[in-house]
Protein backbone atom coordinates (compact mmCIF):
# COMPACT_ATOMS: atom_id res chain seq x y z
CA UNK A 1 0.00 0.00 0.00
CA UNK A 2 2.88 2.06 1.12
CA UNK A 3 6.43 3.12 1.80
CA UNK A 4 7.27 4.28 4.91
CA UNK A 5 11.35 6.22 4.28
CA UNK A 6 13.36 6.68 7.35
CA UNK A 7 16.12 9.86 7.65
CA UNK A 8 18.98 8.85 9.40
CA UNK A 9 19.78 11.84 12.39
CA UNK A 10 22.14 12.34 14.74
CA UNK A 11 21.92 14.47 18.17
CA UNK A 12 22.67 18.09 18.09
CA UNK A 13 26.28 18.31 18.67
CA UNK A 14 27.35 15.33 17.07
CA UNK A 15 29.95 16.48 14.16
CA UNK A 16 29.31 14.16 11.30
CA UNK A 17 27.24 15.35 7.49
CA UNK A 18 28.54 13.09 5.49
CA UNK A 19 28.98 9.33 4.96
CA UNK A 20 32.69 9.99 5.25
CA UNK A 21 33.17 11.86 8.99
CA UNK A 22 30.66 9.20 10.39
CA UNK A 23 32.74 5.99 8.93
CA UNK A 24 35.78 7.50 9.83
CA UNK A 25 34.47 8.59 13.47
CA UNK A 26 33.41 5.26 14.06
CA UNK A 27 36.39 3.47 13.24
CA UNK A 28 38.52 5.98 15.70
CA UNK A 29 36.23 4.59 18.40
CA UNK A 30 34.77 1.39 17.55
CA UNK A 31 31.41 0.63 19.50
CA UNK A 32 31.28 4.14 21.01
CA UNK A 33 28.99 5.93 18.64
CA UNK A 34 25.56 4.92 19.62
CA UNK A 35 22.03 4.27 17.99
CA UNK A 36 18.73 3.89 19.02
CA UNK A 37 15.91 1.54 17.86
CA UNK A 38 12.59 0.42 18.76
CA UNK A 39 13.72 -2.52 19.77
CA UNK A 40 15.95 -5.75 18.88
CA UNK A 41 15.03 -7.38 14.99
CA UNK A 42 13.20 -4.16 14.22
CA UNK A 43 14.07 -3.10 11.23
CA UNK A 44 16.28 0.21 12.48
CA UNK A 45 18.26 -2.50 14.19
CA UNK A 46 18.15 -4.08 10.86
CA UNK A 47 18.76 -1.29 8.77
CA UNK A 48 21.37 0.04 10.95
CA UNK A 49 23.50 -3.76 10.94
CA UNK A 50 23.22 -3.18 7.57
CA UNK A 51 24.66 -0.06 7.49
CA UNK A 52 27.55 -1.21 10.01
CA UNK A 53 28.16 -4.17 7.29
CA UNK A 54 28.72 -1.92 3.94
CA UNK A 55 30.54 0.41 5.77
CA UNK A 56 32.68 -1.74 8.01
CA UNK A 57 31.99 -0.06 10.79
CA UNK A 58 30.81 -1.30 14.60
CA UNK A 59 28.59 0.72 16.77
CA UNK A 60 26.48 0.33 19.85
CA UNK A 61 22.92 -0.53 19.98
CA UNK A 62 20.83 0.36 22.33
CA UNK A 63 16.80 -0.80 22.10
CA UNK A 64 14.42 1.25 23.67
CA UNK A 65 10.67 0.09 23.89
CA UNK A 66 9.24 1.74 20.67
CA UNK A 67 9.57 4.35 18.76
CA UNK A 68 8.81 7.34 21.11
CA UNK A 69 11.70 6.91 23.39
CA UNK A 70 13.93 5.96 20.87
CA UNK A 71 13.46 9.69 18.95
CA UNK A 72 13.31 11.53 22.77
CA UNK A 73 16.64 9.79 23.50
CA UNK A 74 18.59 11.22 20.06
CA UNK A 75 16.94 14.56 21.03
CA UNK A 76 17.94 14.60 24.73
CA UNK A 77 21.58 13.78 23.40
CA UNK A 78 21.39 9.98 24.86
CA UNK A 79 22.44 8.22 22.31
CA UNK A 80 24.07 9.81 18.84
CA UNK A 81 22.05 8.06 16.22
CA UNK A 82 18.35 6.97 15.19
CA UNK A 83 16.16 6.48 12.35
CA UNK A 84 13.08 8.42 12.44
CA UNK A 85 9.71 8.67 10.16
CA UNK A 86 10.54 11.99 7.61
CA UNK A 87 7.63 14.25 8.94
CA UNK A 88 9.27 14.35 12.73
CA UNK A 89 12.89 14.47 11.58
CA UNK A 90 12.09 17.08 9.05
CA UNK A 91 9.77 19.27 12.34
CA UNK A 92 12.67 18.19 14.72
CA UNK A 93 15.66 19.86 12.25
CA UNK A 94 14.24 23.08 11.53
CA UNK A 95 15.24 24.32 14.90
CA UNK A 96 18.11 22.48 15.18
CA UNK A 97 17.38 19.39 17.73
CA UNK A 98 18.99 17.14 15.09
CA UNK A 99 20.42 17.01 12.12
CA UNK A 100 19.88 14.66 9.23
CA UNK A 101 21.98 12.95 7.33
CA UNK A 102 19.74 11.23 4.56
CA UNK A 103 17.14 8.87 3.87
CA UNK A 104 17.98 5.28 3.75
CA UNK A 105 15.52 4.41 0.57
CA UNK A 106 16.77 4.00 -2.57
CA UNK A 107 15.07 6.63 -4.05
CA UNK A 108 14.48 10.60 -2.26
CA UNK A 109 11.04 10.95 -0.18
CA UNK A 110 8.59 12.68 -1.58
CA UNK A 111 7.86 14.12 1.73
CA UNK A 112 11.12 15.79 2.02
CA UNK A 113 12.66 15.84 -1.62
CA UNK A 114 15.26 18.05 -0.12
CA UNK A 115 16.96 15.88 1.84
CA UNK A 116 19.33 13.19 -0.05
CA UNK A 117 19.18 9.57 -0.12
CA UNK A 118 22.30 7.68 2.19
CA UNK A 119 23.68 6.67 -1.16
CA UNK A 120 23.80 10.12 -2.47
CA UNK A 121 25.93 10.99 0.57
CA UNK A 122 28.80 8.45 0.26
CA UNK A 123 26.83 5.18 1.58
CA UNK A 124 26.88 4.00 -2.55
CA UNK A 125 24.30 1.06 -2.64
CA UNK A 126 22.84 1.50 0.54
CA UNK A 127 18.60 1.52 0.81
CA UNK A 128 16.49 0.11 3.37
CA UNK A 129 12.38 1.18 4.22
CA UNK A 130 9.76 -0.06 5.53
CA UNK A 131 6.46 -0.54 3.70
CA UNK A 132 3.12 -1.21 4.27
CA UNK A 133 0.86 -4.08 2.67
CA UNK A 134 -2.92 -5.55 2.97
CA UNK A 135 -3.06 -9.10 3.38
CA UNK A 136 -6.33 -11.72 3.41
CA UNK A 137 -6.76 -14.71 5.05
CA UNK A 138 -5.34 -18.00 3.42
CA UNK A 139 -7.38 -19.94 1.20
CA UNK A 140 -9.20 -16.18 0.34
CA UNK A 141 -10.71 -16.79 -3.50
CA UNK A 142 -8.93 -15.17 -5.62
CA UNK A 143 -11.50 -13.38 -7.05
CA UNK A 144 -11.91 -11.88 -3.86
CA UNK A 145 -7.78 -10.97 -3.91
CA UNK A 146 -8.06 -9.10 -6.91
CA UNK A 147 -11.57 -7.49 -5.82
CA UNK A 148 -9.84 -5.82 -3.36
CA UNK A 149 -6.48 -5.62 -5.37
CA UNK A 150 -8.73 -3.18 -7.43
CA UNK A 151 -10.34 -1.11 -4.90
CA UNK A 152 -7.44 -0.59 -2.86
CA UNK A 153 -5.48 0.76 -5.98
CA UNK A 154 -8.35 2.85 -7.03
CA UNK A 155 -8.22 4.65 -3.90
CA UNK A 156 -4.38 5.14 -3.26
CA UNK A 157 -4.79 7.02 -6.85
CA UNK A 158 -7.15 9.40 -4.77
CA UNK A 159 -5.90 12.71 -3.38
CA UNK A 160 -8.00 12.12 -0.21
CA UNK A 161 -5.94 8.81 0.17
CA UNK A 162 -2.30 10.46 -0.88
CA UNK A 163 -3.17 13.53 1.51
CA UNK A 164 -4.14 10.80 4.20
CA UNK A 165 -1.19 8.62 4.11
CA UNK A 166 1.04 11.83 3.78
CA UNK A 167 -0.03 12.82 7.52
CA UNK A 168 1.39 9.67 8.55
CA UNK A 169 4.50 9.77 6.50
CA UNK A 170 3.61 6.96 4.35
CA UNK A 171 4.21 7.28 0.53
CA UNK A 172 1.73 5.50 -1.60
CA UNK A 173 2.45 2.88 -3.95
CA UNK A 174 0.12 0.16 -4.98
CA UNK A 175 0.74 -2.98 -7.29
CA UNK A 176 -0.21 -6.25 -7.38
CA UNK A 177 -0.56 -9.07 -5.31
CA UNK A 178 2.32 -10.37 -7.44
CA UNK A 179 4.41 -7.32 -6.71
CA UNK A 180 3.63 -8.13 -3.06
CA UNK A 181 4.58 -11.31 -2.57
CA UNK A 182 8.47 -10.75 -4.79
CA UNK A 183 9.26 -7.96 -2.43
CA UNK A 184 8.38 -10.08 0.33
CA UNK A 185 10.78 -12.23 -1.09
CA UNK A 186 13.41 -10.23 -1.69
CA UNK A 187 12.90 -8.90 2.02
CA UNK A 188 13.52 -11.91 3.58
CA UNK A 189 16.87 -12.55 1.41
CA UNK A 190 18.30 -9.38 2.53
CA UNK A 191 17.24 -9.39 5.84
CA UNK A 192 18.03 -12.79 6.21
CA UNK A 193 21.69 -12.62 5.12
CA UNK A 194 21.80 -9.60 7.61
CA UNK A 195 20.30 -11.58 10.87
CA UNK A 196 22.56 -14.34 9.82
CA UNK A 197 25.64 -12.59 10.15
CA UNK A 198 25.25 -10.60 12.48
CA UNK A 199 23.92 -13.04 14.97
CA UNK A 200 20.80 -11.36 15.81
CA UNK A 201 18.71 -13.38 18.04
CA UNK A 202 15.23 -12.88 19.50
CA UNK A 203 16.21 -14.40 22.88
CA UNK A 204 18.75 -11.27 23.25
CA UNK A 205 15.54 -9.66 24.50
CA UNK A 206 15.71 -11.56 27.57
Amino acid sequence: MGRLPMVLVARKGLKVKSAAELTNAARAAPGKISYGTWGIGSVAHLAFAMLEKQAGIELNHVPFQGGAPTYAAVLGGHVDLALAQVSWAVATARDGSVQMLGVTSPRRSALAPDVPTLSEIGFAGYAAEQWLALFAPKGTPPRIVELLNVQVNAWLATPEARSQLAAGGIEPSGGSPAQLAERQRDDISLWGKIIKEKNIKVSDLK
